[in-house]
């Protein structure tokens, strides 16, 4: 999903020349298992970085609420590791993922979620509540055009 958008958010041939991405490739760069899902850890950053060399990725923890919304307003999304089962029914569950896409007037976190929706709003208190459960953790997306540049230029 941060891939996608960041291709179509910038729209320059630097970031239309990202790799593909699909399903298929993610599975398997992450080594998703599709019983437990995806371990997600400092090893998993560095490999994701090195395949897609536009990107640094860099997990984070014990963040604050207003780390989210600074990111956004780079207008760069974030991926926040939060217990999804909690977020709606307050029932201890699994970590889950899900895009920080932006906040509403009313400071309510705005997720793109692979379980809830592509544009599901919850509340800045329940949002919180779940997310501290998995340690206040998000993995930020620093862009890198310089290195794709530098590639093409030998060309």
């Amino acid at each position: 999903m941060v891939i996608e958008y960041i291709k179509n958010y910038y729209g320059n041939p630097v970031f239309e020349n990202m790799p593909d991405m699909n399903y298929d490739k993610i599975v398997s760069l992450c080594k998703t298992n599709p019983d437990t899902g995806t371990r997600i850890n400092e090893e998993l950053m560095r490999e994701i970085s090195s395949e897609i060399n536009l990107l640094k990725l860099e997990l984070k923890s014990g963040l604050n609420y207003g780390d989210l919304k600074d990111t956004i307003e780079k207008e760069i999304p974030c991926i926040v590791i939060y217990d999804g089962r909690y977020i709606k029914y307050q029932l201890r569950g699994p970590a889950h993922a899900g895009v920080v896409i932006g906040f509403t007037p009313l400071d309510e976190i705005v997720l793109n979620n692979p379980w809830y929706g592509s544009m599901v709003e919850f509340s800045k208190r329940e949002f919180i509540d779940a997310w501290e459960i998995y340690g206040n953790s998000a993995v930020f997306i620093k862009l890198i055009p310089q290195t794709k540049v530098e590639d093409y230029a030998r060309d």
